[in-house]
């Protein structure tokens, strides 16, 4: 039942994918992106860490929820 609700939820924002390669597509686009952000941070002058973190913790967040 808790399951189904979620699904549902997951359908009603087009995060619903019917096909296994799709998922995996998916969180290889995420982790990407993830990757990007924490190679931006390395770049990135002491002053703007704060910020960079957050796009950073952005990133993560966004992969972590997909992941589930």
């Amino acid at each position: 039942m808790r399951s189904q609700k979620a699904q549902a939820k997951a359908a009603r924002v087009n995060f619903d994918w019917t096909e296994l390669r799709d998922v995996v597509a998916k969180v290889e686009e995420e982790l990407g992106e993830m990757k990007e952000e924490i190679a931006s941070l390395a770049l990135a002058s002491p002053t703007s860490g704060g910020q960079d973190r957050a796009r950073i913790e952005d990133e993560v967040g966004e992969h972590a929820l997909r992941s589930r």
